[in-house]
Parts: structure tokens; C-alpha cells; sequence
């Protein structure tokens, strides 16, 4: 089959590109001819269309305009008559290259159901309903309503677009979403009925570890052997609240003293000159908001580096050398993510695949899908005061967080307890296996 994967960009660190990956491995080992469709540079693989990356320019001032304050045009019937005009030469774009490459069925991640490009959304949508033959299936990582950005849009016919276009019933379109939570939700809404498509990683053929690359990164971030490398893969946005990183960091420090002397996991003794880093690469979503300055600012009393320059999905040596994501990984200690929103966490898989300790802010999809499954984790609570300019998390709930940390990081049985755990629970529910099943039965709607 004639499959193409569309969303706003590939080839970066973002949850939805990492798995349209995985998506295009299995396919293509499956027999059929896959290609992308983003916005991101046109290549071999990627078919290009105007308009739909999710850093474009003239979409980011339409989303301005649409959510968050009305400025830049006379009235909102010449915003409108843009969305709509763009919305129309994406569905030329799109028809094209569906014909050119005999498409049969197109994977949807997040166009149909995110609500940050409208013209993508519309256009979609509009060629779903000229195209009967075509099969359409909506990954729907998030979904708007999840949002607060498209919560109250600023000019009215904006909901309309929401309501009318996204998550569209066709009979052609099969819905997916990526945990039950989202599945209730979909049904409450919009009474429309949906499967669950979770996450996978390739436990049996992933990225080595290399020892050079991690001495590499090492001196490119200026740590020390005996400092503590803690890692938060997170992209930098307001929802991933990595503020509480921060707050997690200085906790560690604060607490450090009374672990000076204790063994690590790896042999190695915690010291007074010790010193915890926090370490960031995701890339930068903040978007033209001041959270990335502010958490700066923040970041200003503890050890950290971003890294995001060298970072990609993938190791390369040209047009400039970039180490993969999962170089990082391997780099730390542990591993945090503070976010309060995920559709389910791509680092929970990623983190128990190289056999990292974890700890987790726990956001509603952990609560409701992950928990059961009896993950050994380091939890911050669930609580959180939502006050600008960046969030704050009880204190207590930081503390015995970055205590029980501390407790797996400097008692090996622990350690190994917690990392082998997760490895195993992850590696029977989230394989390729599992994943080119799910594909195959999704092929037959």
C-alpha cells in the first residue's frame, strides 16, 4: 500500500516526530511505500507544503491574532479570508502529491485534532471529504481542548473552525489517540468513538551506547567525573514546567551533604565537590513567550547546560555533527520530567530502554493509564500553584522526590531494581511487536 505520514515536521526531537519514525520503520518493514508530508525541507523521503511547519512565520501571526489578541488586521473577516485562502492552496498541495505518488491512505498526527494550524486543519479536512476512496488515519496525540491557548479564542469564528474541522467525522477517517483518558474524553465531546494507539520503542534494535560520544558531551557541558548528570528530554514550552527541574536540582544540592561518602550505582563515591547538573535538550517551543527567559533566570542558581545545538534525532557528521537525543540518555545519572500535560510520555519508554532512574511530575495520563502498570519511579506529587511568571510545586513534594532519588542513586541493588523493573514491564507492553500489530489492524478499516 501507498501509505504517507503527514504532520507539521519531522527529523526533530518533538514526541509526535520521534514516533511518525517508529511508524515509517514498521510500515516499510511491512511491505509498503511510505513517504512524509510536513512542512519541514523537502528530501527524498519528505514532500514538502508550504504553510504547515510548526514554526511558520505567517502561521505563528495567525495564531496570535486567533488566540491571543486581535492586532495585526482591520477586521476578522480578513483574517478569516486568509486561513481559508491558505487552507486552499495546502489542499492543492496536498492533492498533488497524493496523485503523484498514488496515495492510498494517509496517517494524520495531530493536524486534525491540535488546532495550531488552521489552514492545515481545514484543508485536511476538505480533502477527506472530496477524497471518499482515501483512508484517513488521525493520530491525535493532543487534542485542543487539552489546551489552554485554544480554550478562548480571541475573534468567534475561530470556534467554528475548531468545531467544524477538526476531529471531522467521515466514514473514510479513523480516529486514534494515545491513552484512555483522551479516548473518554473524545467520546464526551464529540460522541465520537476512537482507538488507542500507544506509545512503542524498539527494545531488540536501538541506538548503542558510545563511549567517545559521551566523553564528547561531557567536555562539550564542562562536567566533572564524580558530578551528577540529571536529564530532562522535555521541549521547552510552559506545559512542560521545567521550572520543577530546577526546583529538583537545587533540592538535590540542598540534600547532598548528608549522602557525601555513600557508593553510587556505579562505583563511584559522592564527594563535597560533587555537583548536580541539570541537563536540557529539547527544543525551543516557547514560541515568542517569556517562559524560556524567565526559567533563565531561574536556571541562573543552579548547574545546567542546553545542549539543544547539538542534539537531533539521529547522530550525524554533516552538514554539521549532532549527536543523537539518546546520547543524552546514556550521558545520565537519571532522568526527569516535570512536565504537568503529556498525551502519554515518550520518556517513560526511552528512559527504560537505556535503564535510567525516572522521576515524573504525575501529570492526569500518568494517573489514569500509566500507574497500573507498576512502574518504580521517583514521584513530585501532583500538586502545583499556577501563578506566573513560572509555575511553583510544594516544596515537601520536591523533597522527597530528590530524597528518594538520592536513595536509588547511592544503593546499588536499588538501582538495579528500579532500572531492570521498568526495562521489563516496558518491554513486554511497548515493543515493535506490539507496535506492528497495532499498524497492521489499523491498514484494515
Amino acid at each position: 500500500m501507498n501509505i504517507a505520514l503527514a504532520h507539521y515536521r519531522i527529523n526533530d526531537t518533538d514526541g509526535v516526530s520521534l514516533e511518525m519514525q517508529k511508524w515509517y520503520e514498521c510500515l516499510t518493514k511491512l511491505g509498503h511505500q511510505v513517504i512524509y508530508i510536513t512542512g519541514s525541507a523537502q528530501s527524498e523521503q519528505n514532500y514538502h507544503i508550504d504553510g504547515i511547519h510548526f514554526h511558520d512565520e505567517l502561521n505563528l501571526k495567525i495564531n496570535q491574532n486567533c488566540y491571543l489578541s486581535f492586532n495585526d488586521y482591520s477586521r476578522p473577516d480578513e483574517l478569516k479570508d486568509l486561513i481559508f485562502k491558505r487552507a486552499d492552496n495546502i489542499e492543492k498541495s496536498l492533492d498533488k502529491i497524493v496523485k503523484e505518488k498514488k496515495i492510498e491512505c494517509i496517517f494524520v498526527a495531530n493536524i486534525l485534532s491540535l488546532g495550531w494550524n488552521l489552514p492545515a486543519s481545514i484543508a485536511f479536512t476538505n480533502y477527506a471529504k472530496k477524497n471518499k476512496k482515501i483512508k484517513f488515519i488521525c493520530v491525535n496525540s493532543d487534542i485542543y481542548w487539552e489546551r489552554e491557548l485554544y480554550s478562548h479564542p480571541v475573534v468567534e469564528f475561530v470556534k467554528e473552525i475548531l468545531d467544524n474541522y477538526l476531529l471531522p467525522d467521515l466514514f473514510n477517517i479513523k480516529h486514534y489517540v494515545i491513552s484512555n483518558l483522551a479516548r473518554r474524553e473524545l467520546l464526551k465531546r464529540r460522541g465520537l468513538y476512537s482507538d488507542v494507539l500507544y506509545k512503542a520503542i524498539n527494545f531488540n534494535n536501538y541506538l548503542q551506547k558510545d563511549e567517545k560520544i559521551i566523553n564528547e558531551i561531557r567536555n562539550y557541558i564542562g562536567t566533572a567525573e564524580n558530578d551528577i548528570i540529571i536529564f530532562n528530554p522535555s521541549r521547552i514550552a510552559p506545559r512542560k514546567t521545567i521550572e520543577f527541574s530546577v526546583d529538583f536540582i537545587a533540592e538535590l544540592e540542598a540534600l547532598k551533604t548528608e549522602y557525601v561518602g555513600r557508593s553510587l550505582y556505579n562505583g563511584k563515591v559522592l564527594s563535597e565537590d560533587s555537583k548536580f547538573h541539570l541537563l536540557l535538550s529539547g527544543i525551543d517551543d516557547s514560541l515568542g513567550s517569556d517562559y524560556f527567559s524567565e526559567l533563565n533566570k531561574k536556571m541562573k542558581n543552579i548547574n545546567n547546560t542546553y545542549i539543544n545545538r547539538i542534539i537531533g534525532n539521529k547522530r550525524q557528521e554533516e552538514p554539521e555533527k549532532k549527536y543523537s537525543y539518546m546520547d543524552a540518555y546514556y550521558l545520565s545519572d537519571a532522568v526527569i520530567v516535570s512536565s504537568i500535560l503529556e498525551g502519554w510520555g515518550n520518556h517513560i519508554l526511552e528512559a527504560s530502554l537505556v535503564k535510567k532512574p525516572l522521576t515524573i511530575f504525575e501529570y492526569p495520563v500518568y494517573k489514569n493509564d500509566i500507574k497500573k502498570l507498576g512502574l518504580k519511579l521517583c514521584l513530585l506529587g501532583s500538586k502545583y500553584y499556577d501563578v506566573k511568571p513560572l509555575r511553583i510545586i510544594p516544596q515537601e513534594a520536591v523533597k522527597k522526590a530528590a530524597r528518594d532519588l538520592l536513595e536509588v542513586l547511592s544503593d546499588q541493588e536499588k538501582y538495579n531494581n528500579y532500572v531492570n523493573k521498568n526495562y521489563e514491564i516496558c518491554n513486554k507492553k511497548f515493543s515493535f511487536d506490539t507496535l506492528n500489530g497495532n499498524l497492521q489492524k489499523m491498514l484494515r478499516f
